[in-house]
């Protein structure tokens, strides 16, 4: 069995389930595929070693690709696990409403920096920061939220 067979195995876990997961979810169900079919991966082991290293994050920076690229890294679940490391800040340059949108539904205050010579990103905090904020609330009364969702 390869790596791609037990990938797809992984994934139809969650299909089957109609379910939408998190990397975390995703990492466990993969690595238990793997084991019944006596493949031990190094990424297994590395992925875990990896979390374990992460339990102390001051900031984190979201610098994957764009949403519409790379949906699974934008949703609500997927902060949810970052959200999970405690971070004081997390920053992006993606000012994308579902992005900020997910941010909002976790309790983030939303923030946006005053510079005009650099691109406009969104700083993420629970507690208050000393930058103009993204005025999120407002535009929520004139856009009907939604957020993207990792798909199989």
């Amino acid at each position: 069995m390869t790596i791609k067979d037990i990938a797809k195995r992984a994934l139809s876990y969650f299909k089957d389930q109609n379910y939408i997961f998190t990397p975390n979810e995703y990492e466990e169900i993969f690595c238990k595929e793997a084991k019944k079919a006596n493949v031990i991966t190094k990424d297994c082991n590395k992925v875990a070693e990896y979390i374990k290293k992460l339990d102390s994050v001051d900031i984190v920076y979201q610098d994957a690709f764009s949403p519409k690229v790379n949906r699974e890294l934008w949703t609500i679940e997927y902060f949810r696990e970052i959200e999970r490391l405690n971070p004081a800040i997390i920053t992006t340059y993606s000012v994308a409403t579902p992005v900020r949108y997910a941010l909002h539904t976790l309790g983030y205050n939303l923030y946006t920096h005053p510079y005009d010579n650099i691109r406009k990103g969104t700083l993420a905090s629970k507690q208050s920061l000393p930058f103009p904020s993204a005025n999120f609330e407002e535009k929520l009364k004139r856009v009907e939220p939604f957020y993207f969702t990792c798909k199989i």
